[in-house]
């Protein structure tokens, strides 16, 4: 027989509704789900950097990526499973129905779970109803679910208040949480505080957010603490943000390594940074290059900083490509500091290059340089006229440039000819500059080969860019 018990909660730091199912027993949980591949290929986001001047040298020290601001957004997540309850009276979909019939309120609840599961929302809303109205704590806990998810917020509210009176710690964080939606954050913190006190270890950490917010520094660390204690690893992330924040560095790094081997990526950003000012770089290597790889674009920079000074050239670039992508400027002024000569120590005299910076934004000089025969001049070119929606003769000299071998004028050329309808034809030069190592270049190969069927095709390259650096490469890589 069908049992009430549930599985765990999978991870997730953004609170989406959409995310969430209810299985047997009520309790909401996440389910992996298959990502579409994001349209990436309109626009390339590099603006050539290495045409502006530079400010950072081959040698020099890292630079450090800054401490983020409280997003709170981005924390307020799915909440935490309660203990199961107890096992339920019907077998299946029939047996429950017949008896919620019969005035059974669990009977109910389940029935409303089985029929959301299905996709049948209406009828579950009406079965889940009916067990809120006899004071079945699991039932209003999904009526809120579900009218939350359906955008309905201040009915979402009632029914979560409902199982947060029935003392349900997963209802009171599912009224906080809508509260907090709704604006109310004062009001959020109430029952908050009592999922956390109740053992909802997500709820504590959300608790936490909002107390820190307010100012509250004694409340918010207590409630990342209890987070913690419970195995929320991104309530470790912020314990250990707000101890290093304090000046208790010592104390803060192991609440920031539980983060960080939880995957929360501020955990990560901020442990680097932890061991990078303590001069332990070379452990300070993989927590940034862990936030890296989830898209944070600082910790690439430094990542690729680290490796620049070990000799790792050509995974630096990597990095510093992947970091300027997700728009750093201080990585893209990296990346034209690693390509110019003098940052790869020639033996030889130096190559002759423009004497002085070139706006990227000034065409005239820029197409002075393509003219001239300075292959990234042309792709710079190329770049400038596509974003002026001169596709047409932006054409040419990204041409130009992929003929000569360079990697961003192929994937602008690939950018141009989709642009202009020829889709097909995107694929040769994305495969070229994918196969010089550009994560771009691969990221777009695998969105266009994933989007003609071609999903075989499309999973090295699509890995190649997401094991970069590029987040939206590895959103792609999912979708294959």
């Amino acid at each position: 027989a069908p049992e009430r018990t549930c599985p765990p909660t999978l991870p997730n730091m953004v609170d989406s509704p959409a995310d969430r199912k209810m299985n047997r027993c009520g309790r909401p949980f996440l389910s992996p789900r298959a990502l579409p591949p994001s349209v990436f290929i309109g626009v390339h986001r590099w603006f050539l950097p290495w045409l502006v001047l530079p400010v950072l040298v081959a040698g020099c020290g890292a630079a450090t990526p800054p401490p983020p601001p409280l997003d709170l957004d981005f924390y307020f997540a799915d909440r935490a499973p309660p203990p199961p309850p107890e096992p339920s009276a019907c077998r299946d979909e029939a047996d429950c129905r017949a008896g919620c019939d019969a005035g059974n309120p669990l009977a109910c609840s389940d029935l409303g779970a089985i029929l959301y599961d299905q996709g049948h929302n209406d009828e579950a809303e009406a079965a889940l109803r009916l067990a809120c109205e006899a004071a079945d704590p699991v039932g209003c806990r999904n009526l809120g679910l579900l009218l939350e998810e359906a955008g309905r917020d201040a009915e979402a509210e009632i029914a979560y208040r409902a199982a947060c009176d029935a003392r349900d710690a997963a209802g009171c964080g599912g009224l906080g949480v809508v509260l907090y939606r709704l604006g109310r954050r004062d009001e959020a913190l109430e029952p908050l505080g009592i999922a956390c006190e109740r053992g909802d270890a997500t709820a504590c950490r959300d608790w936490g957010l909002l107390a820190e917010e307010a100012g509250d520094a004694r409340t918010s660390r207590n409630a990342y603490e209890r987070a913690c204690n419970a195995g929320e690893t991104s309530g470790c992330a912020r314990l250990g943000i707000t101890l290093y924040e304090s000046g208790d560095k010592v104390g803060a790094e192991t609440p920031l390594r539980r983060g960080c081997e939880g995957d929360d990526v501020g955990g990560c950003a901020w442990l680097g940074l932890l061991l990078h000012d303590a001069g332990r770089d070379a452990e300070a290597l993989d927590p940034w290059s862990r936030a890296c790889r989830a898209g944070d674009a600082a910790s690439c920079n430094a990542q690729a900083v680290l490796l620049q000074a070990a000799g790792r050239l050509a995974e630096a670039e990597t990095s510093f490509r992947a970091a300027c992508a997700g728009g750093d400027r201080t990585a893209c002024d990296n990346l034209a500091a690693l390509s110019r000569p003098a940052a790869t120590a020639p033996t030889g005299p130096p190559t002759a290059g423009p004497t002085a910076p070139v706006n990227p934004n000034d065409e005239p000089a820029v197409r002075r340089l393509c003219d001239g025969g300075d292959t990234r001049g042309c792709a710079a070119l190329g770049v400038l006229l596509h974003r002026r929606g001169r596709d047409a003769e932006a054409e040419a000299p990204a041409r130009d440039g992929c003929d000569a071998g360079e990697p961003t004028a192929c994937v602008c050329l690939g950018i141009v000819v989709y642009a202009l309808g020829r889709g097909a034809e995107a694929e040769a030069p994305w495969r070229k500059a994918c196969d010089a190592g550009d994560p771009i270049g691969c990221r777009n190969l695998g969105v266009l080969l994933h989007g003609h069927a071609r999903a075989t095709d499309a999973e090295a390259p699509a890995r190649f860019a997401c094991e970069a650096g590029d987040a939206p490469g590895c959103s792609t890589l999912g979708a294959v």
